[in-house]
């Protein structure tokens, strides 16, 4: 008489430990690809923000060293400003209008793909075109409002360029970025304008020489300030990343020298 082998089935025991391994898996996976993901997206977002700073050296090249406008032409296109917001919320109009459109005509360059509202995770604040800004020093409003007395209006005019931030990301909960990036000159330890935070801590930014870097904000304060109702006009005494952005803002220009010496 033959004998009939039993088929062989995972216990209870034997697939509860199967499924703790895979579990196990995903959460060392989960992290590394979440990493990639955002490393991804970083990625993109500085390949954006150097083709605007590449059609901003073409736009100067092709106007005699002129600086297109850093403003945003609220009130007066006058110095040919880079996109022409006129308050409200923002459309891609603003970007079609502005001196950088013939040089950048990709709508999706000028905003960054980790922007927080840019899938609409808030219905509120779905419609954001934009979320970068220029420096107020490169070509920015002249009014003298928080000490910007002397912007530079051409290129040659820039003492060094590869120290001088030009394009940098901004959060606004008002739907449009008015005007040029500010800060207080009168006082180290004051932004007006807020700065980015959606790259797990950190910003993008690009320099007049045409490259571009991520920083990595080390007072979790800095993160912080963009996630505000009202992110505007907020204090961080002793924050190395504002003191950082300030030194970026006009270096070894001497209409500043008083200003750049005295940042901590």
């Amino acid at each position: 008489m033959k004998q009939i082998k039993q088929k062989s089935a995972f216990t209870l025991i034997e697939l509860l430990a199967v499924v703790a391994i895979i579990l196990l898996l995903l959460s060392l996976l989960l992290p590394v690809l979440s990493g990639a993901r955002e490393h991804a997206y970083r990625v993109q977002c500085q390949s954006n923000m150097r083709q605007l700073q590449l059609g901003h050296s073409h736009y100067t090249s092709d106007h005699g060293g002129k600086l297109p406008g850093g403003n945003t032409g609220y009130s007066t296109n006058k110095y040919d400003d880079w996109v022409v917001f006129a308050g409200g919320y923002e459309t891609v109009d603003s970007l079609h209008k502005g001196s950088l459109w013939p040089y950048v005509q990709n709508e999706k360059m000028y905003l960054c793909s980790l922007h927080p509202f840019r899938f609409g995770v808030d219905s509120a604040q779905i419609g954001y075109v934009r979320d970068f800004s220029v420096n107020n020093y490169v070509c920015g409003e002249d009014t003298g409002s928080w000490g910007y007395m002397n912007v530079a209006r051409t290129a040659g005019a820039v003492i060094k360029p590869g120290s001088t931030i030009c394009f940098l990301e901004e959060p606004d909960p008002r739907k449009g970025l008015e005007g040029s990036w500010v800060t207080d000159l009168g006082n180290y330890d004051k932004w007006v304008d807020p700065p980015a935070y959606w790259h797990e801590g950190g910003s993008m930014y690009s320099f007049l020489d045409g490259h571009s870097e991520y920083w990595h904000w080390q007072d979790a304060r800095t993160s912080a300030i963009g996630t505000l109702a009202s992110p505007f006009f907020q204090s961080t005494p002793n924050d190395p990343d504002l003191y950082r952005i300030k030194r970026g803002l006009a270096p070894g220009d001497p209409a500043f020298d008083t200003y750049n010496k005295n940042i901590p």
